[in-house]
């Protein structure tokens, strides 16, 4: 009857602590919050996220001895007195420790890899990887055992002595990637501003223009060719794969920024076109019409040929019509288009 008392007493304390002495909520992204550190005071606990896929995240956890002279002991399951002394490494409890001697137990997770992980002073130790829903929570509950470390001089075995518990209720909920990400975000909203700032810009090609085609161009070359090395650096994420969506959404973007061709900004503003100059540029309106006018007199006579006529004239009329500076009187201009056309139809 005392034994099933015992045993009740101990099932009583297991259940107990079942429910955690304490509960931490740990958030993780793939993005700003990767990796999140819980402190235990003699403990710093590390969730790491590592990748996501199919709704599942996989969730590194691993635990920093804090302390100077104190060892900390996690076990995979739940192990009674005898079962601690036949440990590769003799556990016990300290007398101080509650619960009848012979009957104490520590509980476990089922999460740790080996029957039990021993994290000595100021080192630090990747307990598991967890799988944790990224469409809602996982609890894991890690009792931490606090232990002295007792060196023996004559048996091959080290001695490790319990002396406190506690039982750590970790709430963990990992966000996967989504279009939604604020980095993500503010970067499509880069690229669109960036895209829209072309829209109602041109750039000259004259040669004459100032500034040249290069000068023009520049600032939206610069601006186009920093948003690129930001989603480059983005992009070398070293979780991500090419197939995982946040890899595929940001080279979509830069592929839209590596699509805008600046060749079809391109066009001649109609400013730069070279000023006319000839020998003929002295002469005024109607000097040009006197000299088109003798021109066909002789061609009527049989004086010039008419190849030299068409030349001079085409050359007359041309700068004609090319050389703006001269005062253009209708009549002249009237006089002027009909001999050329004489000549040229003679």
């Amino acid at each position: 009857m005392r034994k099933l008392i015992v045993s009740l007493l101990a099932a009583a304390l297991f259940c107990t602590s079942a429910w955690a002495d304490r509960e931490l909520v740990v958030r993780l992204d793939p993005d700003e919050n990767r990796v999140q550190t819980m402190e235990l005071g003699y403990a710093a606990v590390t969730f790491r996220f590592e990748e996501a896929h199919a709704n599942k995240a996989k969730v590194m956890v691993s635990v920093e001895n804090r302390t100077h002279s104190e060892a900390i002991l996690l076990f995979k399951s739940e192990k009674d007195e005898r079962m601690l002394k036949r440990c590769e490494d003799r556990i016990l409890f300290e007398k101080s420790y509650g619960g009848e001697k012979g009957y104490r137990t520590v509980s476990g997770c089922n999460y740790i890899r080996n029957e039990y992980e021993l994290v000595e002073p100021a080192y630090t130790l990747d307990l598991f990887l967890a799988e944790v829903p990224t469409t809602g929570t996982a609890e894991i509950v890690i009792p931490f055992y606090m232990a002295n470390h007792y060196h023996s001089r004559f048996l091959r075995r080290d001695k490790y002595r319990i002396f406190r518990e506690d039982v750590i209720k970790f709430i963990v909920e990992a966000k996967d990637w989504t279009e939604s990400d604020t980095t993500y975000v503010k970067m499509k909203k880069a690229v669109s501003d960036f895209k829209a700032s072309l829209e109602d810009v041109r750039f000259c090609r004259n040669r004459m223009h100032r500034p040249s085609l290069e000068e023009q161009q520049k600032p939206y070359l610069t601006v186009r060719d920093s948003l690129t090395a930001v989603i480059d650096s983005i992009l070398g994420n070293p979780w991500w794969m090419s197939q995982d969506l946040p890899h595929r959404s940001y080279s979509k973007l830069k592929a839209e920024l590596q699509s805008v061709d600046f060749s079809d900004l391109v066009y001649d503003c109609g400013r730069h076109r070279p000023v006319h100059k000839c020998s003929y540029c002295p002469l005024s309106a109607e000097q040009i019409y006197h000299r088109l006018d003798d021109i066909y007199q002789k061609l009527h006579t049989g004086r010039i040929a008419k190849e030299d006529a068409v030349r001079t004239a085409k050359t007359l009329n041309s700068c004609w019509q090319q050389n703006k500076s001269r005062r253009r009187g209708s009549f002249y201009a009237g006089k002027i288009a009909e001999y050329y056309g004489r000549i040229i139809n003679f």
